[in-house]
């Protein structure tokens, strides 16, 4: 990812593939109520990936290496590349929107409530 991948490049078959693969650690680090509430609090963004990278370590590996058609287990990184990864996944609009309308769902889940965006992503 550290080349200026976008989830919005994976078309077709590969968004399918890709999806497969990062849906399941998504979804852990979605489902974590802490986590939610860190993304949602409207403080910066890197409280939220602080606790995720403490937290979520296998799934944060498994959702990059899988960015990069790597296999989690020997894929190798370093401090600069995983910054690089982090950044880019950060600024990518279509992954922001999915972690933010999941974490409201996760978060507002007690109150039966789930606010949807209905704007569409800039490309």
């Amino acid at each position: 990812m550290s080349k200026g991948i976008s989830l919005k490049q994976f078309e077709n078959e590969d968004a399918i593939d890709l999806l497969a693969e990062i849906i399941e650690p998504t979804s852990l680090i979605l489902s974590d109520e802490e986590f939610s509430k860190r993304w949602t609090s409207g403080q910066p963004v890197i409280f939220a990936v602080k606790y995720a990278l403490k937290n979520h370590k296998k799934e944060v590996v498994q959702i990059i290496s899988a960015l990069h058609g790597e296999d989690p287990e020997t894929y190798k990184f370093n401090l600069l590349t995983l910054t690089a990864d982090l950044i880019l996944l950060l600024n990518d609009p279509y992954l922001k929107e999915v972690f933010t309308l999941q974490a409201q769902k996760e978060t507002n889940e007690d109150s039966g409530s789930v606010t949807v965006s209905t704007e569409e992503v800039e490309n």
